[in-house]
């Protein structure tokens, strides 16, 4: 959970980036937890990520960010929500 953790801490980074990008209207717009989702399916056992000496295929990445957004939401926080 070391890498959740580092990106808590970094959410309002994030946020700030994310908001002073505008993607072009051609192109897909979809989650990250989609990309997940879809990474997940078609390459599930392949490595992910790696940080801070651990290793994540892409089935745990998806299954720690579902347990993250499962507990975003617990606390009220719903999809489309703004810091």
């Amino acid at each position: 959970m070391g890498f959740l953790r580092h990106v808590h801490e970094n959410t309002q980074n994030l946020s700030n980036i994310v908001n002073e990008v505008s993607m072009p209207e051609w192109f897909e717009q979809v989650t990250i937890g989609d990309l997940l989702d879809r990474q997940a399916q078609c390459c599930g056992e392949q490595e992910a990520l790696a940080f801070a000496g651990q290793r994540w295929n892409f089935q745990q990445l998806q299954a720690d960010s579902d347990r993250a957004a499962r507990g975003l939401m617990q606390c009220g926080i719903q999809p489309g929500d703004r810091g």
